[in-house]
């Protein structure tokens, strides 16, 4: 019996594990005591309970995303190796083009403003072809980007 899994296995488990991360981020905060500091203050505490429901909702979906954007950047990760192996570029002019028809379409079906949208597309973009030229170099660590602040990019908070 072999202890290796296979590629199709090894894909279902990390997809799994992103889902039961991500549905974790998304549990309520019922307990006071659960909170973050900050969100106990005397003056956070004043505000209406709605504000702070809609936080802790705000908060947990931050978290689901941050989960999201580690797999996508695994995966990427295996696109970019990949490229570099078989001497691919690390940027896929038509690809970007597509995806950015298809992002599109989906953040005006979404209610979500187009120009927010692109500029996240096309800052998670730059970061990946970032790591790709970085692998097609062979180097195995990735230098921190340098801090950026995309328009439309800035006020996560609630």
């Amino acid at each position: 019996m072999s202890t290796s899994s296979s590629p199709q296995t090894e894909q279902s488990r990390e997809a799994n594990s992103v889902s039961v991360r991500a549905s974790s981020c998304a549990q309520p905060q019922a307990e006071s005591q659960d909170l973050p500091d900050f969100m106990q203050s005397d003056q956070t505490q004043s505000l209406p309970p709605e504000i702070l429901a809609l936080r802790r909702s705000i908060d947990n979906l931050d978290g689901a995303i941050v989960y999201l954007l580690a797999e996508r950047f695994r995966l990427t990760t295996r696109v970019g190796i990949i490229k570099a192996r078989e001497g691919l570029p690390a940027a896929d002019p038509g690809r970007e083009a597509w995806q950015t028809e298809r992002l599109t379409r989906i953040a005006e079906e979404a209610g979500l403003d187009v120009a927010f949208a692109e500029a996240f597309r096309s800052f998670v973009t730059a970061e990946v072809i970032r790591h790709h030229h970085h692998y097609a170099g062979g180097e195995q660590k990735i230098a921190p980007a340098a801090p950026v602040g995309p328009a439309g990019l800035e006020g996560f908070g609630g």
